[in-house]
């Protein structure tokens, strides 16, 4: 915690980690401003109606004080929560 995102996204780099941003993976703080990362690390059994399960850690950022309301990026996003985020995907 605490760390920023530059500092995260770099070491994961370093470790040939591949992630993804997001938006939002706490719905109750999509006024933070700021995407998430996510580092996919398995699946579970998937519904009949899903393509994937995915299971994620999630790196919750919080970033500057923004002018938009839109999310974003930026280097000095702060880690504030790490937690198991999943994901049905390409469902019908």
């Amino acid at each position: 915690m605490g760390t920023t995102r530059r500092e995260l996204e770099d070491y994961l780099s370093a470790n040939q980690r591949q992630y993804r941003q997001m938006c939002c993976i706490n719905e109750r703080s999509h006024r933070k401003a700021a995407y998430d990362d996510l580092v996919k690390i398995g699946s579970e059994p998937v519904p009949w109606f899903c393509r994937e399960n995915n299971v994620f850690i999630g790196f919750e950022f919080f970033g500057p004080e923004q002018v938009s309301t839109d999310p974003a990026t930026d280097p000095s996003d702060i880690l504030t929560d790490i937690k198991i985020f999943r994901r049905l995907e390409g469902c019908l």
